[in-house]
Protein backbone atom coordinates (compact mmCIF):
# COMPACT_ATOMS: atom_id res chain seq x y z
CA UNK A 1 0.00 0.00 0.00
CA UNK A 2 2.84 2.31 0.71
CA UNK A 3 4.45 1.88 -2.83
CA UNK A 4 1.32 2.58 -4.11
CA UNK A 5 0.96 5.45 -2.66
CA UNK A 6 4.18 7.17 -3.26
CA UNK A 7 3.39 6.08 -6.85
CA UNK A 8 0.21 8.48 -6.47
CA UNK A 9 2.20 11.13 -4.90
CA UNK A 10 4.89 10.86 -7.92
CA UNK A 11 2.33 11.35 -10.31
CA UNK A 12 0.57 13.95 -8.84
CA UNK A 13 4.27 16.09 -8.47
CA UNK A 14 4.81 14.83 -12.09
CA UNK A 15 1.15 15.99 -13.67
CA UNK A 16 1.82 19.42 -11.98
CA UNK A 17 5.30 20.06 -13.38
CA UNK A 18 4.77 18.99 -16.45
CA UNK A 19 1.39 21.87 -16.57
CA UNK A 20 3.19 25.21 -17.90
CA UNK A 21 6.61 26.96 -18.24
CA UNK A 22 6.28 30.92 -18.16
CA UNK A 23 8.31 32.84 -20.78
CA UNK A 24 8.89 36.19 -20.26
CA UNK A 25 9.52 39.55 -22.49
CA UNK A 26 10.22 42.60 -19.64
CA UNK A 27 10.45 45.97 -21.61
CA UNK A 28 11.72 48.91 -19.22
CA UNK A 29 9.08 51.79 -20.19
CA UNK A 30 9.33 54.27 -17.05
CA UNK A 31 8.06 57.02 -18.91
CA UNK A 32 5.46 59.50 -18.04
CA UNK A 33 2.57 60.81 -20.46
CA UNK A 34 1.11 64.20 -20.51
CA UNK A 35 -1.01 66.05 -22.65
CA UNK A 36 -2.50 69.32 -22.10
CA UNK A 37 -5.64 71.23 -23.25
CA UNK A 38 -5.89 71.57 -27.00
CA UNK A 39 -2.62 69.60 -27.22
CA UNK A 40 -2.97 66.46 -29.39
CA UNK A 41 -2.77 62.91 -28.04
CA UNK A 42 0.42 61.84 -26.11
CA UNK A 43 1.31 57.83 -27.34
CA UNK A 44 4.37 56.00 -26.41
CA UNK A 45 5.64 53.08 -28.08
CA UNK A 46 7.45 50.14 -26.95
CA UNK A 47 8.19 46.57 -28.72
CA UNK A 48 8.07 42.98 -27.49
CA UNK A 49 9.87 39.86 -28.60
CA UNK A 50 8.52 36.67 -28.34
CA UNK A 51 9.98 35.43 -25.52
CA UNK A 52 9.17 31.51 -26.13
CA UNK A 53 12.17 29.24 -26.37
CA UNK A 54 12.26 26.99 -29.39
CA UNK A 55 10.14 26.73 -32.50
CA UNK A 56 7.39 28.86 -31.23
CA UNK A 57 4.77 28.02 -34.73
CA UNK A 58 5.12 24.25 -33.93
CA UNK A 59 4.52 24.32 -30.66
CA UNK A 60 1.52 26.55 -31.19
CA UNK A 61 0.35 24.43 -34.23
CA UNK A 62 0.85 21.30 -31.50
CA UNK A 63 -0.98 23.15 -28.86
CA UNK A 64 1.79 23.45 -26.87
CA UNK A 65 1.18 27.37 -26.07
CA UNK A 66 -1.75 27.98 -23.55
CA UNK A 67 -1.93 31.47 -23.21
CA UNK A 68 -0.01 34.92 -23.63
CA UNK A 69 -0.74 38.03 -21.96
CA UNK A 70 0.24 41.30 -21.51
CA UNK A 71 1.20 43.15 -18.22
CA UNK A 72 1.06 46.76 -18.03
CA UNK A 73 2.71 48.58 -14.96
CA UNK A 74 1.37 51.66 -14.54
CA UNK A 75 -0.05 54.76 -12.60
CA UNK A 76 -3.60 56.31 -13.53
CA UNK A 77 -4.43 58.54 -11.03
CA UNK A 78 -8.05 59.47 -12.44
CA UNK A 79 -10.47 57.27 -13.96
CA UNK A 80 -12.58 60.19 -15.34
CA UNK A 81 -9.44 62.23 -17.05
CA UNK A 82 -6.23 60.22 -17.36
CA UNK A 83 -7.86 57.73 -20.23
CA UNK A 84 -4.64 55.57 -21.86
CA UNK A 85 -5.60 53.48 -24.79
CA UNK A 86 -3.92 50.10 -25.42
CA UNK A 87 -3.09 48.87 -29.01
CA UNK A 88 -1.37 46.06 -29.53
CA UNK A 89 0.14 45.43 -33.37
CA UNK A 90 0.72 41.96 -33.41
CA UNK A 91 3.62 40.36 -35.10
CA UNK A 92 1.84 40.19 -38.75
CA UNK A 93 0.80 43.36 -38.81
CA UNK A 94 -2.59 43.43 -37.58
CA UNK A 95 -3.82 46.18 -34.57
CA UNK A 96 -5.91 44.95 -31.94
CA UNK A 97 -7.59 47.60 -29.49
CA UNK A 98 -7.06 46.06 -25.39
CA UNK A 99 -8.74 48.64 -23.88
CA UNK A 100 -8.08 51.46 -21.49
CA UNK A 101 -5.39 51.11 -18.22
CA UNK A 102 -7.14 50.67 -15.10
CA UNK A 103 -6.75 53.36 -12.31
CA UNK A 104 -4.75 53.24 -9.50
CA UNK A 105 -0.63 54.15 -7.98
CA UNK A 106 1.52 50.75 -9.20
CA UNK A 107 -1.50 49.12 -10.57
CA UNK A 108 -0.92 45.62 -12.82
CA UNK A 109 -3.10 45.98 -16.49
CA UNK A 110 -3.44 42.11 -17.41
CA UNK A 111 -4.72 41.88 -21.27
CA UNK A 112 -5.39 38.22 -22.57
CA UNK A 113 -3.80 37.83 -25.90
CA UNK A 114 -4.42 35.37 -28.96
CA UNK A 115 -1.40 33.20 -29.14
CA UNK A 116 -1.92 33.43 -32.63
CA UNK A 117 -0.55 36.83 -33.00
CA UNK A 118 2.84 36.30 -31.87
CA UNK A 119 5.39 35.13 -34.87
CA UNK A 120 8.79 33.70 -34.01
CA UNK A 121 11.24 36.01 -34.21
CA UNK A 122 9.81 39.24 -35.22
CA UNK A 123 8.58 42.08 -32.38
CA UNK A 124 5.10 43.05 -31.87
CA UNK A 125 4.68 46.86 -30.83
CA UNK A 126 2.53 48.07 -27.84
CA UNK A 127 1.00 51.66 -27.75
CA UNK A 128 0.15 53.54 -25.21
CA UNK A 129 -2.14 56.55 -25.75
CA UNK A 130 -3.53 59.35 -23.33
CA UNK A 131 -6.21 61.35 -24.55
CA UNK A 132 -7.01 64.86 -22.77
CA UNK A 133 -10.24 65.24 -21.25
CA UNK A 134 -11.82 68.30 -19.33
CA UNK A 135 -12.91 67.61 -15.99
CA UNK A 136 -15.41 69.23 -14.02
CA UNK A 137 -12.94 70.36 -11.83
CA UNK A 138 -11.58 72.54 -14.27
CA UNK A 139 -8.36 69.97 -14.75
CA UNK A 140 -6.38 71.40 -17.53
CA UNK A 141 -3.72 68.80 -18.52
CA UNK A 142 -3.78 65.08 -17.79
CA UNK A 143 -1.51 62.17 -16.87
CA UNK A 144 -0.11 59.19 -16.46
CA UNK A 145 2.87 56.73 -16.06
CA UNK A 146 3.88 53.69 -17.55
CA UNK A 147 6.55 51.31 -14.95
CA UNK A 148 7.15 48.36 -16.97
CA UNK A 149 5.65 45.98 -19.67
CA UNK A 150 5.71 42.07 -19.60
CA UNK A 151 4.65 39.90 -22.46
CA UNK A 152 3.89 36.06 -20.80
CA UNK A 153 3.85 33.17 -22.81
CA UNK A 154 2.41 30.29 -20.95
CA UNK A 155 3.34 27.12 -22.59
CA UNK A 156 2.96 23.20 -22.16
CA UNK A 157 6.56 21.21 -22.68
CA UNK A 158 4.23 17.81 -22.00
CA UNK A 159 1.12 17.91 -22.96
CA UNK A 160 -0.85 17.49 -20.02
CA UNK A 161 -3.49 14.79 -21.17
CA UNK A 162 -0.02 12.37 -21.84
CA UNK A 163 1.35 13.47 -18.89
CA UNK A 164 -2.25 12.01 -16.62
CA UNK A 165 -2.15 8.84 -18.88
CA UNK A 166 1.61 7.83 -18.07
CA UNK A 167 0.81 8.53 -14.75
CA UNK A 168 -2.06 6.39 -14.35
CA UNK A 169 0.01 3.65 -16.41
CA UNK A 170 2.37 4.25 -13.33
CA UNK A 171 -0.14 3.69 -11.18
CA UNK A 172 -1.79 0.53 -12.52
CA UNK A 173 1.76 -1.14 -12.43
CA UNK A 174 2.68 -0.53 -9.42
CA UNK A 175 -1.01 -1.94 -7.88
CA UNK A 176 -0.39 -5.46 -10.08
CA UNK A 177 3.13 -5.42 -8.80
CA UNK A 178 1.85 -5.05 -5.34
CA UNK A 179 -1.18 -7.25 -5.67
CA UNK A 180 1.51 -10.06 -6.88
CA UNK A 181 3.82 -9.75 -3.71
CA UNK A 182 0.53 -9.57 -1.35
Amino acid sequence: MKKLMLSLVLTICMAGAAQADLYTDYVPVFTDLVVQWLDPPETLTWTHNNPYVGDYEAALAGGLITSVTLVIHANVSDAEDDTVGIVFTDSHGGSHALGNLDTGFDCDNIFNLSPSWLGGTQGMQVAATLEYSYSNSGDFWDSAGINYSELRVTGCPVPVPAAFLLGLLGMGAAGLRLRKCV
